[in-house]
């Protein structure tokens, strides 16, 4: 039951930036849209499990500004 709920969680949130990304990105094509929102959720998800393990330096490092410019970097494909 719970891998049914974490599965459909990853799927709302993998929508969501899908979505995100045809806004900021519209002439990429479903593939590679696809590919970076996946790209997306993994450095929100591994930021978030990390962050609270390095220390001062993470929490410099790691915050939402810097998130958002590497998601910026990733739907340009930079």
């Amino acid at each position: 039951m719970i891998a049914v709920a974490l599965a459909r969680y990853y799927e709302i949130y993998f929508d969501l930036f899908s979505g995100i990304v045809k806004t900021l990105a519209p002439s990429l094509s479903p593939r590679v849209r696809a590919r970076r929102a996946r790209q997306c959720v993994a450095l929100i998800e591994g930021m978030s499990m990390t962050r609270p393990h390095m220390g001062p330096k993470g929490e410099a490092d790691f915050n939402a500004r810097e998130a958002s410019r590497a998601i910026m970097r990733l739907v340009a494909g930079e």
